[in-house]
Parts: structure tokens; sequence; C-alpha cells
């Protein structure tokens, strides 16, 4: 084989790899991962389970209990960023009761950054928590941001 066969066939290789790779591509991207959320929940509708729930009032008091536990050391009882170890946190940590999130306001974005924590901060993945008791976490923390307050 000489050298202008040799290199035909690497790029003929390369052009049916980079064929492949881009449809593929196309086969999947926009695709939803296993247990993604639509953004189209409302502040009080839930989507864990497999559909659309109210959220009752016991869902909140419930995820504000979860919040005193595992939140409420960065973001403060009252969601204002101001908890014990919030000036340990670089960068701080989201003021919830300011009603502006880096990532996004919407129960699908707080639900997300629960999930899966947020890089380059101090917020780390709470994906260990049952998902219906991040859901009902995620709903108490909408209870702190003003345009939710009653």
């Amino acid at each position: 084989m000489n050298s202008n066969s040799r290199k035909f066939g690497l790029m003929a290789v390369a052009v049916i790899a980079t064929i492949i790779i881009f449809f593929l591509i196309l086969l999947f991207a926009g695709r939803k991962k296993q247990g993604d959320v639509s953004s189209e929940s409302g502040p009080m509708m839930d989507r864990s389970s497999g559909g659309l729930a109210m959220i009752q009032q016991s869902d909140i008091e419930n995820g504000k209990k979860i919040y005193m536990q595992q939140c409420a050391s960065c973001h403060g009882d009252n969601g204002k960023g101001d908890g014990p170890l919030a000036v340990r946190c670089v960068p701080a940590p989201a003021n919830f009761a300011s009603g502006v999130l880096k990532h996004g306001s919407s129960p699908d974005a707080i639900f997300k950054s629960i999930s899966n924590g947020i890089k380059g901060t101090m917020m780390a993945s709470y994906g260990f928590i049952d998902e219906k008791d991040r859901w009902a976490v995620t709903h108490y923390v909408l209870t702190l941001m003003p345009e939710n307050k009653p």
C-alpha cells in the first residue's frame, strides 16, 4: 500500500467517524436524562413521583425542617445568606430573600441546584436526599423569596 492510499484511507475513516459523531449528537441532543425535571412546573407544583401534584402545607413544613437541618447553616434561618458558616463560603451563599439567584429562581432551577450542587461554590449536591424531600425543600425555599410571600 503506497503513502497516498494510506492517507486516503485515514481521511475516509476520519470523515466517516465525523459523520457518525454528528448523527449521534443530533440523535441525543435535547434528550432529558432520567430524573431531569421539566421547566413547566409552577411554584406550587411538584413533579416528583412521576406526575403533577399540588404541594400541601405539610410538604412545605417538611421542607422547612430539612432546610433548617441541611441549609440554614450557610443560607440562614430566613434565607438571607447569613448563616453561621456563611463567612467561610466563597462565593457567599445565595440570598433567597433577594429573589435573585445566579442559576435561576424557578422551581426547576432551585431543585437542580439542590440535587446537583453548584460547581465553583460551597453548594454541594444533596442528591442523597429523597427526591420528594428535595422538592419539599425547593418549595420551602420559594416561600423565602419576595415574589412568593403571602
